[in-house]
């Protein structure tokens, strides 16, 4: 289990987090993963594991919780590959 939260950062719009949200839970779905749970909220909850800055073309922050020690590692590699910036939590 993970919970993961993305913020509208740079000049995205509510729209377009939507449009991302979904997108991500669909294709966690398609992979053949547990169907995602997609919860709106005014503002990713601090504190949390760690913050990836400017995801997605400088478009948005994801904060990650409930990460194993294991899912945690790769993170910041990840985030670095998505053109993103890790911030530690």
């Amino acid at each position: 289990r993970s919970r993961d939260c993305m913020q509208i950062a740079g000049t995205s719009t509510e729209q377009d987090l939507t449009r991302a949200c979904e997108g991500l839970a669909d294709g966690l779905k398609q992979a053949g993963s547990a169907p995602a749970e997609v919860t709106y909220m005014e503002a990713c909850p601090s504190p949390s594991q760690g913050v990836c800055r400017n995801i997605f073309g400088g478009r948005f922050d994801g904060h990650y919780y409930e990460r194993t020690a294991d899912s945690l590692e790769g993170l910041p590699q990840s985030c670095s590959m998505g053109g993103g910036t890790w911030v530690a939590g």
